[in-house]
């Protein structure tokens, strides 16, 4: 899965509309982070200046913040906080990805709703539940332009 494909998937997980946005909001520099590790996990072709071109960063940036993501990821202060607040945007990103790696690629794409769930099928038999439509219409667009 291409740097620009996990970018989109990311922002429309988090709500956040650009992650290459310049700020030092945590929540936002979190979900960069998530970014970050998303494509190391993710993409074939990785590299630190591949990764980091599509946001305008440079490879330093990325090398530190996946550093820093190993030692924040799931840690709990003792306030009850999480020391990443961006936990559940990663674990639900990771998820969709798999997901569509798993499907493969198809030419036949359908998307409908049951039970407030949006059900994504590719072919006869392989099919993916999305809980979040908007995500389910972005997965469907990104496989529709793309060759996973």
């Amino acid at each position: 899965m291409s740097p620009s494909q996990i970018k989109l998937i990311v922002e429309k997980s988090s709500g956040i509309e650009d992650i290459a946005i310049f700020s030092r909001k945590r929540y936002i520099v979190d979900v960069r982070v998530c970014y970050y590790e998303l494509c190391r996990l993710f993409d074939p072709k990785y590299t630190q200046d591949r990764t980091a071109s599509i946001l305008g960063r440079n490879h330093a940036t990325v090398l530190s913040a996946l550093k820093n993501f190993k030692n924040l990821y799931g840690v709990i202060y003792n306030n009850g906080e999480p020391a990443f607040l961006a936990n559940g945007v990663f674990n639900e990103c990771k998820d969709t990805i798999k997901r569509l790696m798993s499907l493969g690629t198809a030419n036949q794409f359908y998307l409908g709703v049951d039970n407030k769930k949006t059900i994504f099928q590719i072919g006869d038999n392989r099919v993916a539940v999305f809980k979040r439509a908007y995500l389910a219409k972005t997965v469907c667009k990104l496989l529709n332009e793309t060759i996973l």
